[in-house]
Parts: structure tokens; sequence; C-alpha cells
């Protein structure tokens, strides 16, 4: 890109960058709600904001720093739809994460596949390259190292397998950790959990209450001071209940939480003697 002026790479970059987040949005976000309240989508709303400035100020260098992160996280995330979004909304072709790069050109110059890491790169690329124009390296040859793997003794591992054993595995730390943390209580499913914590001490103190959901997790209800008398507890596996007092200054108190495959419905009992 030395051949290009600043001013075209900084269009450039912001384009890759908007197109990046406005992705981001629409698959990364939706999975913590609190009252129509998306922290995650807002993030990605002020990161937009954040790119505008940048451009502003002809600031490459941190446009280039921000489109590196997002993209290492999308691979983190081993997103295979990205690469094919990219190539359609810029109609140019999409350079392969920077990561995935690297660990197919180790795997090239090692010639083998050492681990089951390299085997679920290599799985990555093939699915990125049935929806991409990308053809940087060879996938036969690849997948001839993958084979020559999964014949080796004491390597081959079943993903299905491992996935079935670790919903089982969440199940269960899940009861383990209410079983040894009496302020944990899950929902009747076994799927969910709510637990009360505190933080803080005397005029610092605050006492909340968190809620795990569809794998994702965060506040739903918090108070000034120490709550040492609330009460909560799963109604059914759709509602929680939490019993408090006016007496506590109320810092968030949601009424409904949503993630992309559930809806809870938050009930507040409120009794100031707690009789």
């Amino acid at each position: 890109m030395k051949n290009i002026s600043k001013q075209v790479q900084l269009h450039l970059r912001k384009e890759q960058l908007m197109h990046t987040l406005e992705f981001l949005i629409t698959h990364y976000t939706g999975y913590f709600v609190t009252d129509d309240y998306d922290s995650q989508k807002q993030y990605y709303i002020q990161e937009k904001d954040k790119v505008g400035k940048l451009y502003a100020q002809g600031d490459l260098g941190a446009l280039n720093k921000l489109l590196r992160k997002n993209q290492k996280n999308l691979y983190l995330k081993r997103d295979e739809i990205y690469p094919a979004y990219m190539e359609r909304v810029t109609s140019t072709p999409f350079a392969l994460y920077k990561e995935l790069s690297k660990s197919i050109q180790r795997i090239f110059t090692q010639k083998k596949v050492l681990n089951e890491n390299d085997v679920l790169d290599i799985e990555f690329l093939t699915n990125i390259y049935k929806n991409t124009t990308n053809r940087e390296y060879d996938i036969d040859k690849l997948n001839e190292y993958v084979e020559i793997y999964k014949e080796m003794p004491n390597k081959r591992v079943s993903r299905n397998i491992l996935k079935e054993e670790n919903d089982l595995s969440a199940m269960l730390w899940n009861d383990s950790l209410s079983k040894r943390n009496p302020l944990r209580k899950n929902s009747p499913n076994g799927k969910n959990w709510i637990e009360l914590n505190k933080s803080g001490r005397e005029e610092h103190a605050l006492t909340y209450i968190v809620a795990g959901v569809d794998g994702s997790n965060g506040p739903i209800y918090s108070i000034k001071g120490e709550g040492e008398k609330i009460k909560f507890h799963w109604a059914d596996d759709t509602t929680i209940v939490i019993h408090t007092s006016n007496e506590y200054e109320s810092v968030l108190s949601t009424s409904v939480l949503k993630t992309k495959h559930s809806k809870i419905d938050i009930k507040y009992l409120f009794d100031a003697s707690f009789s």
C-alpha cells in the first residue's frame, strides 16, 4: 500500500472499520439486553464514532490498530461469515485473518499438522474458502496433512463428543457452584443462574444481583449499601423474583432481560420491614 496516498488509505481503513463494526452489531449483539439496553451494541456504536474522529484527525496508525484488534477478535471467535461479508461490501478479495495466515504458513513450513489447533485452523480456512475468492493457500495439501495427522496413534479427537461433554459439564459446573455458594441459585432447568454479590465497604458498599443466561451474564439489580436482607429466587425458568425494600437506594432495577434465545421477566416484591 506504499504507492497509495495517505488520504486514500485513510478512506479505505475507515470504510473497512465501519463495515466491520456494522457486522459486529448485526452478529454479536443482543446476547444480554436489559430493558432494551444493550451495552455491547452501545460499545460498537461508540467505536464507530471513534473511527469518524480518527479519520478526521488523519490518524492512519490508530485506524490500522483498531481494525487489527477487531479482526483478531473475530478470528478468535472463529467467524467464518465475516470474510465473505467483507468481500461483498468492499468488492475486493478479503485478506485472511493475520493470525490464521501465520498458523497456515507455519504448517506449510513444518510440512505437517502438529496438534488439534492446527486441524481447527485448517477446517476454519476450508470453510472460509467455500464463500470467498481468496485462494492464497493450497487447501488440498493442507487436508493431506490433516489426514496423515489423524492416522497417528492417540491423536484423533471427536469435537462432537467434546461438545456434548462440555454442555453436560457446564450444567454440572453450575450445580457445583450453587452447592458451594448459597448466594447462587440455578433456574429449575439448571441452565441459567442468579447470584448475589457485594463490593466495597460502609458508605462505598454496593450490593448487586448478577444473572447468567444462555452463556452471557451481567448485573440485573443493584443497590447502594449492604442489602443484607435481599432475597431472590426463580419462580420458573423464565421468571426471577427479587424480594427487596423501598428503603434501599436502587442503582439498577431491570424488568426484562433478553438474550438471543430467552426472555426473562424480573418481578420485585417490596417489603420495608421484611417481617
